[in-house]
Parts: C-alpha cells; sequence; structure tokens
C-alpha cells in the first residue's frame, strides 16, 4: 500500500513538472505591446489603476490571461502598465 502511495506521488510530481515547463513565457514577450478587452473599464486617476470588468483578456506576445475580472496599474514614472 505504501508503494502505490508513493507511486501515485511521482507521478503527480511528473505530470505537474511537464505542465510547469508549458508556462513559460517567451524572451521577445517583454518587447512586445500589451493589449487589454474587457466589457467594462473603470479609472481611478488618483491611484492611476483601472479595473476591468467582464471578459477580460490581456495579451502581450504569447502569454494570454482570461478572467471575469483585472485590475491594472501604472509604475511610478507614469510609462508603463
Amino acid at each position: 500500500m505504501q508503494q502505490k502511495k508513493i507511486f501515485f506521488k511521482l507521478i503527480i510530481l511528473i505530470f505537474f513538472s511537464f505542465i510547469a515547463q508549458n508556462s513559460f513565457a517567451l524572451s521577445t514577450d517583454e518587447s512586445k505591446p500589451v493589449e487589454i478587452h474587457a466589457n467594462n473599464a473603470t479609472a481611478d486617476q488618483i491611484n492611476k489603476t483601472v479595473t476591468l470588468t467582464g471578459n477580460v483578456i490581456i495579451t502581450r506576445g504569447s502569454i494570454y490571461v482570461h478572467s471575469d475580472t483585472g485590475i491594472t496599474s501604472v509604475d511610478a514614472n507614469n510609462d508603463k502598465i
């Protein structure tokens, strides 16, 4: 019984290690523009944030994020999201 548990844990570890390898971004993604799509957006100019709701899709090169909500912010130099 103990060997079955160890074998099962090993299989799970191997499975997740293969999945993790596919989650890395490409080295060229950093130079790509960020594209943001959402059904609604609410801006907060004081805190320099935008709250996105409804079918939020954010892409940058090979990176793709799909969610119901999202929050973007601007860095201290006001030049990057």
